[in-house]
């Protein structure tokens, strides 16, 4: 049986890549939700203004006065402790609430068709000698203002860490996190519908369903692989996407397409058929990508050219 799992992650632009030293944090889950992040948003708080002026300029500033007055109306119905942990950003950094709850939903604002944003590669692989390798990079536009804000966090309970997560100061949910000896997990971007779908999704159901926060809250379970595919494949989600996770066996590899209700397809590791890696961009792994968006074909080349 593999005892180990292997994760990386990179975060760029489309114009550059680079290596950044991240700084590391640990968040204590025994505090109150208000209090945990309060380093963090004093060490941050110039660029998460930043950060969520620049997020603003997505849309057309109607739109943003909307979007703002809707999202401090949603977080009265954000369950804690992320309802909390965000008004702690939004204390420490002298924000309104509806600023930080449209920086923790700009995922489900900006997955959408006919979208320019393409984020994200995930790859999933199993190797020769037992090994899970878990790997993502995160291409929003905003390469070098994220980089900024990009940190390494350990969530402890009783001074011991539960689970890690790579994210972003004054972004409380997880698009990349590990429960250690269990299973890795990211999230890859899908443009399906529209905005206003997903607005609507979470003005009808609350925003239990932002993504980032599903995915602490498997994180934050006591699921294994195979528990957190099927939570991460049928809770409910404000937004379409891709979940791809990693566990501790051969096969234990998973690529989750979805829409906001369910699973609309598990691809999964199959090694005795040699599909011994996955590879996940921004489109179904069943049709084939874009030509002006193909990421796909050089990275399973390449796989194949490393092999296992």
């Amino acid at each position: 049986m593999v005892t180990k799992i292997c994760f990386f992650l990179f975060l760029c632009s489309f114009s550059q890549a680079k290596d950044v030293k991240l700084s590391s944090y640990k968040i204590n889950l025994d505090l109150p939700p208000e209090e945990r992040w309060n380093e963090v948003a004093k060490d941050y708080a110039d660029g998460i203004v930043t950060v969520i002026n620049l997020f603003k300029q997505i849309f057309t500033p109607r739109v943003v006065e909307m979007i703002s007055i809707l999202a401090a109306d949603l977080v009265k119905y954000t369950p804690q402790p992320y309802s909390g942990e965000m008004l702690c950003f939004a204390e420490q950094v002298n924000l309104s609430i509806g600023e930080v709850m449209f920086l923790n939903m700009v995922y489900e604002l900006t997955a959408y068709g006919h979208q320019n944003i393409r984020a994200c590669t995930s790859i999933v692989a199993a190797l020769s000698d037992g090994k899970i390798l878990h790997g993502r990079n995160l291409d929003y536009n905003l390469g070098d203002p994220l980089r900024q804000l990009t940190i390494m966090v350990d969530f402890q309970k009783g001074g011991k860490t539960i689970y890690k997560g790579t994210t972003f100061a004054g972004y409380v949910g997880l698009l990349t996190g590990m429960k250690p000896n269990k299973f890795t997990v990211s999230l890859d971007q899908r443009n399906k519908g529209d905005w206003q779908d997903n607005a609507f999704q979470a003005y009808q159901s609350g925003t239990s369903g932002i993504i980032a926060f599903v995915i602490r809250d498997v994180l934050e379970s006591n699921a294994d692989f195979d528990e957190a595919v099927s939570a991460l494949s049928s809770t409910h989600s404000i937004a379409p996407c891709y979940i791809i996770v990693g566990g501790l066996k051969d096969d234990e590899g998973a690529v989750i397409t979805r829409n906001q209700t369910t699973a609309i397809d598990v691809w999964r590791l199959d090694i005795t058929n040699d599909r011994w890696f996955l590879v996940e961009t921004n489109y179904d792994h069943w049709n084939p990508p874009p030509n002006s968006d193909n990421r796909r074909d050089p990275a399973n080349n390449m796989m194949r050219e490393i092999g296992r």
